[in-house]
């Protein structure tokens, strides 16, 4: 698939969200996977197994800092 469709799709995906009244994903780092695939440079299998480390990414993030503060 060239970059013209794959950001066309990408695109298509992002307006049929909205039009449901669904929020889309504005992490960065989701975007740059996006932006990524759309070059070509990744394919979607990566996006969706990095996007699953997400709640992981967050708990660990959230874990860290509770940590943190304790140490205060």
């Amino acid at each position: 698939m060239k970059s013209e469709q794959r950001r066309l799709a990408a695109q298509k995906a992002f307006d049929r969200l909205r039009r449901a009244g669904l929020p889309t994903e504005e992490d960065p780092r989701f975007l740059l996977w996006i932006e990524q695939w759309i070059a070509g440079e990744i394919e979607m299998q990566e996006v969706r197994e990095r996007y699953l480390g997400f709640p992981r990414e967050q708990a660990s993030e959230l874990k860290r800092r509770a940590l943190s503060r304790g140490a205060k």
